[in-house]
């Protein structure tokens, strides 16, 4: 401040050479210095009947920490990406992220970040210098990008019978699609139960998968016929499958869940069951009762029927 002349005064600063910024002339003392090292600002000084007096000082400014980054990435949710910045390591450097979270690196010039939600999302830096007390504060902008969620779909049934197939499908427009199974195209034919997912990749390199699809394999029915296994030359005998299946048929051409049979012989049948699977029956054997003849013996048992009568001996059946 000076201490001669007649007020008011004015002041005109004239800045350190080189650091870019233009004189002053402000009716205050006082102004803000700026720059880094030993700077040397000069003072001019009129009173209010034009005298003047000129005075230079040195100032040593120590620079700012740094707090600045060197691009704003564009990366797909789930990433892990470093931060950085140059500085002292005696530095203070505290984090904080807005959109992810950080894994390692707290309180150090270099970070990772694991960015869990799409959007933008900031990191920002404060730098402190202890030496000085001078601080400094940063910020980057990270585009996130969502990932993508594709939709597949069952294009034939839900539930197939053995050796049936059907076809899985996935959303078009990604450029890459890669299924639980390890085929690689949009489209893939299967014929094993389980549960098919689809990996994809967007235009922008982002991978994501669907929700699992299920398949359902239902085995063969498997139909048991039921009867007598035995037949007389003169009988009549019904042979009949197990119920709750939706159609019948005998391999002796007949259909419905019995049949008569008046002759010996191998039978089957076949069947269709609600899910539309086809199966069969094992093999059911039916044979004859044999017949014994003894002569002299007594060939009238009650309820059997005297086919021809010889003199001396009767032969039933």
């Amino acid at each position: 401040l000076p201490i001669w002349g007649v007020g008011p005064y004015t002041y005109k600063w004239i800045p350190p050479t080189g650091q870019g910024m233009a004189d002053q002339t402000v009716p205050a003392p006082k102004i803000i210095a700026y720059g880094a090292g030993r700077l040397l600002y000069t003072v001019q000084v009129t009173d209010a009947q034009g005298c003047q007096l000129i005075d230079s000082v040195y100032v040593n400014m120590t620079g700012s920490p740094g707090a600045t980054f060197s691009k704003e990435p564009r990366l797909c949710m789930n990433d892990t990406y470093p931060y950085g910045v140059s500085g002292d390591s005696s530095f203070v450097y505290s984090w904080i992220v807005d959109g992810g979270d950080i894994i390692s690196g707290q309180g150090t010039q270099n970070i990772k970040v694991r960015w869990t939600r799409s959007g933008t999302g900031l990191v920002k830096l404060n730098v402190y210098d202890p030496s000085s007390g001078c601080a400094s504060n940063g910020q980057n902008r990270t585009t996130v990008l969502p990932l993508p969620s594709p939709a597949v779909y069952n294009k034939g049934l839900s539930i197939l019978c053995p050796g049936s197939t059907t076809t899985l499908e996935a959303e078009a427009g990604y450029v890459r699609y890669l299924w639980s199974t390890g085929q690689t195209s949009r489209k893939i034919l299967v014929d094993k139960a389980g549960s098919y997912t689809c990996e994809v990749q967007d235009s922008n390199g982002c991978k994501g998968s669907s929700q699992g699809l299920s398949v359902v394999v239902r085995p063969a029915p498997i139909p048991v016929i039921s009867g007598s296994r035995t037949i007389c030359s003169y009988e009549t005998v019904q042979l009949m499958a197990n119920g709750g299946y939706t159609s019948y048929t005998w391999q002796t051409g007949e259909t419905g869940p019995t049949i008569n049979i008046s002759a010996p012989g191998t039978f089957k049948v076949f069947v269709v069951d609600t899910n539309g699977c086809m199966g069969e029956s094992a093999d059911f054997t039916v044979r004859t009762i044999p017949v014994k003849y003894t002569p002299g013996g007594n060939l009238n048992p009650p309820g059997r029927e005297i086919l021809f009568d010889y003199p001396e001996t009767e032969v039933e059946f």
